[in-house]
């Protein structure tokens, strides 16, 4: 019996062809569907659109995890999914790690009002098993460690899957919708009768914007107590409130919002001028990329003023120092270390892989002098005392994180781990360093590495610590992307050399 040949062979092989080629985007579509059905019916997890839009203490809500978060994650990985090797998974790491701790503080939060947790203090340990808060402190770390690890051996595997034009206007429209759903969510958080400023916005945005607030009016900000939980503003650098200073002009919440989106914006261009040094073409997207993170989304949503400038102030240092502005690039990682600390750490990079004495000069020159000018100004305007005080709270916050293990060990076992880690870890970058001289994609990588690792170590690893580490991931895994018109056209090259 004769078979009548419709086209279905074909017609099948095109589908299989589809299926395979965009095969990640529909495992992950998979894989957030179960976890979305899990988080329904999850016990004490809020229902969506049941339970009022405003933010626990971690500053994730129903909609981040619902809808914002599945959406921009599918989103940014689409362009990819023609990628060889499997090396996607780079992407997905930087997407994926620090949502997985977002919503993982997230379910602590809101199982604690039920439990009492907050009222009674029962100690977590005693609630959830052990084994799953090592499960939790464990896959991010993990996350990291496999993302640092194949930096190093990406190779020009990772190709964008759409043509020139396309590529542009499809990463504008997903930075686009990231930007988006920050401010629609701040915006239906800001609507709820009687909202209070601290369910939507975050603590730490409060608490810089209020810091820059008392500059201005001409209150030290580091003996008077600051909102919303009170205390002084040791816990950040001088820099972080001179970073909001511009923005209060805005109404407290809406001051936060709008500076974490310039500084955001910021570090975008920063990463473009990064990429453009190595890779001109892809550069667009690494920008766009960043903005259409979750992570992102995230943080500016919450109003993190304060570590998205610092993710701006590691970039734009990067791309001085790998333009050869080496004064400005110690100049930027001073201000760094008067931000938050750790980043100034970039200076042992920057003199290690610099390649004349002259220049370690300068770069050394730049970082010294807004260290030593605020020093001495600590010097003039506070007692020794005070200093030592507020020296020895830097050194307990020290791995003293909420989402740490001191849930699980002791806090003096912690803090020892700790120091030796971070050790570690700095002795590696010294090492690591010295080894990429002349290479800046190698120093991308070392310094992308350890951005990543060092909330880690020092046992402090909230969700927007994140957002330093991926800004530069982002650099070092773009400056491997070839377009695929540029791969399509070698290959041509090649067939003709051949014949």
């Amino acid at each position: 019996m004769a078979r009548i040949d419709l086209g279905q062979g074909h017609l099948m092989a095109l589908f299989r062809q589809s299926v395979t080629s965009n095969k990640l985007p529909i495992l992950i579509g998979l894989a957030y569907s179960v976890v979305l059905v899990t988080l329904r019916f999850a016990p004490l997890a809020p229902a969506p659109f049941e339970t009022p839009l405003i933010a626990p203490p971690d500053w994730a809500s129903w909609f981040d995890a619902y809808l914002a978060f599945p959406i921009l994650t599918i989103l940014c990985l689409i362009p990819f999914r023609a990628s060889l090797g499997g090396k996607i998974v780079l992407l997905c790491t930087v997407a994926i790690i620090p949502l997985y701790l977002v919503i993982a503080s997230y379910f602590f939060y809101y199982a604690q009002t039920p439990l009492g947790l907050w009222t009674l203090v029962i100690p977590i340990t005693l609630v959830v098993p052990t084994v799953i808060l090592v499960a939790i402190l464990s896959t991010p770390l993990i996350g990291s460690l496999l993302l640092a690890r194949n930096m190093n051996r990406i190779g020009s595997e990772i190709a964008l899957s759409l043509d020139w034009i396309a590529a542009k206007l499809y990463f504008l429209i997903i930075a686009s919708v990231s930007v988006g759903l920050a401010f629609l969510q701040a915006y239906l958080r800001s609507i709820v009768p009687n909202i209070a400023l601290t369910s939507w916005v975050s603590d730490v945005g409060i608490s810089v914007d209020a810091g820059a607030r008392d500059l201005l009016n001409g209150i030290n900000p580091y003996t008077h107590s600051i909102p919303p939980w009170g205390g002084t503003g040791a816990t950040y650098g001088p820099v972080t409130y001179m970073l909001a200073v511009p923005f209060t002009f805005l109404p407290p919440g809406w001051a936060t919002h709008v500076g974490a989106l310039f500084y955001a914006v910021l570090t975008s261009i920063g990463i473009w001028k990064c990429t453009q040094l190595i890779s001109a073409r892809v550069a667009p997207f690494a920008a766009a990329f960043f903005l259409a993170l979750p992570t992102t989304s995230w943080a500016v949503e919450v109003g993190m003023i304060s570590h998205l400038g610092l993710a701006a102030l590691i970039v734009w240092s990067l791309f001085t120092f790998m333009s050869g502005r080496y004064l400005w690039s110690g100049l930027i990682t001073g201000l760094g270390l008067l931000t938050l600390g750790i980043p100034g750490l970039l200076i042992i990079p920057y003199l290690a892989s610099a390649n004349r004495r002259g220049n370690k000069i300068r770069t050394l020159a730049g970082f010294l002098v807004p260290v030593m000018l605020t020093l001495g100004g600590l010097l003039a305007v506070f007692p020794p005392r005070f200093l030592a005080s507020e020296a020895q709270t830097a050194y307990n916050n020290f791995g003293g994180g909420w989402l740490t293990p001191d849930l699980i060990f002791s806090s003096t076992f912690i803090k020892v781990i700790s120091i030796v880690t971070t050790g570690w870890l700095v002795f590696w970058l010294v090492y690591s360093s010295r080894k990429s001289q002349n290479d800046d994609t190698r120093l991308l990588t070392v310094v992308a590495t350890f951005l990543l690792l060092i909330p880690f170590t020092a046992a402090n690893y909230f969700a927007f610590f994140y957002v330093w580490g991926s800004a530069v991931a982002l650099i070092a895994i773009f400056s491997h992307i070839k377009l695929r018109e540029n791969l399509i056209q070698t290959r041509q090259s090649l067939s003709e050399v051949l014949r």
